[in-house]
């Protein structure tokens, strides 16, 4: 009966460590996904935070307003 509890044992600290280390995977993988959802958001709305007064297509324009 003792082989039986130790092999018990022994495959629930295996399942363990496996669990753990899929866990950390996920985590990794979640944290990276994060990153680069963040980093594509912000290359995408950074144009949207240009000044919409200006206009761009004739930097005159911007001249002929300021007097």
């Amino acid at each position: 009966m003792k082989t039986a509890s130790s092999s018990v044992s022994q495959h629930t600290d295996i399942f363990q460590r496996n669990l753990e280390e899929m866990i950390s995977r996920e985590s990794r993988s979640l944290v990276l996904y994060f990153i680069l959802t963040q980093s594509a958001l912000s290359i995408t709305v950074a144009p949207l935070a240009i000044d919409t007064n200006h206009n761009l297509c004739d930097p005159g324009v911007d001249m002929i307003n300021a007097k």
